[in-house]
């Protein structure tokens, strides 16, 4: 295992070398192995990108500017446990992924028997490279592993909140659960006739009161852009405020939105959203397309 993740390493070196794209991930939970090091610094002199993901011990020495340049070094330690470890190699554009039982210490790679195996099946690829995507973008739980062992947060960039291990959740949830989302106007025919039509299937479901609840801008670009649609395709032209106040417009999609943020009765329902797609569920069986 030390040889082939070392000979790993040594490729990524070769191609940064020859001045092609060279990078890795490399998730575990503890990085000691004096060895295993080494190669890393090797790769970041030789300007290979590596962003570790090490939950737990780090012995890297990142107090050197010529590998802090290349060199990006996280913990992340919140209500889950995370045991996974995942090896991820550019490799020049076919990228070779590896799951493994070991963390990089020597009592994993000399001591004991432990396993490591490729990934080749597309989708699990793509849902373990999210998941490190995820874990990067952190910037509510995780620490930046820093020389002086400050290990402060990462608070940069929070106009957006990340936490890797609830996103992480949302993302298996809607990836690999069916929960049907559905904002509701209890008041509208329209609306009660698709969440009867949700509850006959037996989904299970999810119901935004949305007059109720408000509609942030962030939520109503997310399922629009879910739908394939338009913002203005959601607009209910025949309310009596939409005539009045917006019907010689022209307003642009960002426009929309903030006018739907802030007068959520004139948003079309229901709209019904199912993990990565979203529909305007008129008549209710639009439903099926997004099952």
């Amino acid at each position: 295992m030390r040889d082939f993740f070392a000979a790993h390493i040594e490729h990524e070196i070769e191609l940064a070398k020859q001045g092609k794209k060279a990078w890795m991930i490399l998730k575990m939970n503890s990085l000691i192995d004096p060895c295993m090091m080494k190669q890393i610094y090797k790769a970041a002199r030789a300007g290979v990108n590596t962003d570790l993901i090490v939950r737990g011990i780090m012995g890297l020495q990142l107090d050197d500017k010529k590998y802090l340049k290349n060199i990006t070094a996280i913990s992340i330690v919140d209500k889950y446990l995370e045991h996974s470890r995942i090896f991820l190699f550019g490799n020049g554009g076919d990228e070779k992924m590896y799951i493994s039982s070991a963390d990089w210490m020597p009592r994993n790679l000399n001591r004991r028997i432990e396993v490591a195996c490729p990934v080749y099946d597309g989708n699990i690829k793509e849902e373990l490279k999210e998941l490190l995507k995820i874990q990067l973008k952190d910037n509510t739980k995780a620490r930046i592993l820093d020389p002086y062992l400050t290990n402060q947060y990462n608070n940069r960039n929070r106009e957006i909140k990340y936490r890797a291990q609830e996103d992480y959740y949302n993302y298996i949830k809607s990836r690999h659960q069916i929960v049907m989302k559905i904002y509701h106007n209890p008041h509208c025919l329209q609306s009660r006739e698709g969440l009867r039509y949700l509850e006959k299937k037996g989904y299970e479901l999810e119901i935004k009161k949305y007059l109720n609840e408000g509609l942030s801008e962030e939520e109503l670009r997310d399922i629009i852009y879910k739908s394939g649609k338009k913002p203005f395709d959601f607009v209910r032209t025949q309310e009596k405020e939409y005539r009045e106040i917006y019907k010689d417009l022209e307003l642009s999609d960002d426009e929309w939105i903030k006018v739907l943020a802030e007068n959520p009765r004139l948003l079309q329902r229901p709209v019904v959203v199912n993990g990565n797609k979203s529909v305007l569920a008129i008549p209710p069986r639009e439903i099926d397309k997004i099952i």
